[in-house]
């Protein structure tokens, strides 16, 4: 595979793979919740603000937009694939975790997690396989 360097405080080798230890990790953790500063790509104009999501996401095939109704509640379970989710819009809480526009969390394969809404929110997510209801 060929390396791949970034214009940013980190390179790839820094992000957050299938390999990690099996804890969910945010937008609001990582590396304190400096990813913005930390991944801001600095080969741009200054008007123009470009971060990278931390996240090796290369075993994803397709992503999916999912737009859910509040109030709404998913009850616990876990995927055999290790899911990054990105919040386009509204707000939820994952194992009691509130994530709202501009968040993201990875939940590593065989964690188990729930999510709850109120008001509703739209997500993309990666995945590698078709997703069982």
């Amino acid at each position: 595979m060929t390396a791949i360097h970034l214009h940013s405080e980190i390179d790839f080798d820094d992000f957050i793979s299938g390999a990690g230890d099996g804890e969910i990790v945010d937008s609001h953790g990582f590396r304190d919740g400096q990813w913005r500063a930390l991944t801001r790509q600095t080969n741009f104009k200054p008007d123009i603000n470009k971060f990278v999501i931390p996240v090796d996401t290369s075993h994803a095939r397709f992503f999916v937009l999912t737009e859910v109704d509040g109030p709404s509640a998913v009850q616990p379970h876990e995927h055999s694939e290790s899911i990054l989710r990105f919040v386009v819009s509204g707000t939820f809480q994952l194992n009691g975790t509130t994530y709202g526009p501009g968040d993201w969390v990875y939940v590593p394969a065989g964690v188990a997690y729930a999510i709850q809404t109120e008001e509703g929110y739209t997500t993309i997510a990666g995945y590698g396989q078709a997703c069982d209801a």
